[in-house]
């Protein structure tokens, strides 16, 4: 199902490894920071069955940033409430990641 909308949404070539994205990812190797809580994983060990380019570094805290090295669109975007009628008000922005990544098993 996923070729599909390769091809005919993102116009993007079919993945043709069996295990798609992961398979890719044993061959490139690409270096890997998986940031997670302390609460959750007290060790900071990678696993011994995890590929070598895998790091674990715990939770990653972004520093306060000065708002005027901050693209103005960007400040603009996250400063209105899409559910306001006239777009004035504001809302706290929360993310919450937990990534999609492919594993043969």
């Amino acid at each position: 199902f996923i070729n599909p909308w390769r091809r005919e949404v993102l116009k993007l070539d079919d993945i043709k490894h069996r295990n798609g994205i992961s398979d890719i990812l044993d061959i490139v190797k690409p270096p890997m920071i998986i940031s997670y809580s302390s609460s959750i994983c007290p060790n900071e060990r990678v696993p011994s069955d995890y590929p070598s380019y895998v790091y674990m570094k715990g939770f990653v805290f972004v520093p306060n940033t000065d708002e005027s090295l901050i693209d103005t669109k960007v400040i603009q975007f996250l400063s209105k409430d899409p559910s306001a009628i006239d777009n004035n008000s504001t809302r706290p922005i929360i993310y919450l990641g937990f990534g999609s990544m492919p594993a043969p098993d």
